[in-house]
């Protein structure tokens, strides 16, 4: 018999070296967490980074959890935002400042605590702030004004979206909570800044067919 037409007797068998490699493939398979991809979306398209709905029961080891796309700047905390993009600018004029204000509370988190003299003085943020005082006396809500439960901080709405002045503690990464200045608050709500911010907020919102006073 031809030995060029006839199979060596070892080839029928795996070497140890390929079975382990196998067996460690196969293991490692099952830590990969599963991700299912919406059925009802054209995975072809152009649009698939942007609109492809990710189902996965990751958790902060998996080697997957750092490839995900952030999703800070759409949090309802606006203390968790970073710089925004247009992209961000525009999903939160047409969605609006409601969803982010956080007006209910707890506030524990503003909690500020300084010396004064040889006593101590302790002040937290209060929901009586979401509100202010026109000059005929009739009170208003403050719809641009923002709380964060991670920081304890406020934030201007409109000033964020437009980044009319990031030295502002209203447009800053920490935020304003110096509750023992709290007529802050009004000279920022009266400042040209603001009014800028707000009346480009309220220009763009007008061009969706969304009006909303602020």
């Amino acid at each position: 018999m031809s030995t060029s037409n006839t199979k060596k007797l070892t080839s029928y068998f795996i070497s140890n070296q390929t079975q382990h490699q196998t067996m460690e493939s196969a293991e490692a398979d099952k830590n990969i967490p599963s991700i299912q991809l919406d059925p009802d979306l054209n995975h072809n398209s152009e649009s698939d980074f942007d609109m492809i709905a990710i189902e996965s029961n990751l958790d902060s080891n998996s080697n997957l959890a750092g490839y995900l796309p952030p999703d800070s700047n759409e949090s309802a905390d606006p203390g968790k935002w970073t710089k925004f993009s247009l992209k961000d600018t525009a999903y939160w004029i047409d969605n609006g400042p409601s969803n982010c204000q956080n007006q209910v509370g707890p506030f524990d988190a503003s909690i500020r605590i300084w010396n004064s003299g040889d006593k101590e003085v302790k002040r937290s943020f209060s929901e009586s702030n979401f509100y202010g005082t026109k000059a005929n006396g009739e009170s208003f809500k403050r719809e641009w004004l923002l709380y964060s439960p991670s920081k304890g901080s406020i934030y201007c709405f409109v000033c964020k979206l437009f980044e009319s002045d990031a030295k502002s503690q209203f447009t800053n990464v920490e935020g304003f909570s110096d509750w023992k200045n709290n007529y802050r608050i009004n000279a920022h709500e009266s400042s040209l800044m603001h009014k800028d911010s707000m009346l480009e907020y309220l220009t763009r919102r007008k061009g969706l067919g969304t009006m909303q006073k602020l």
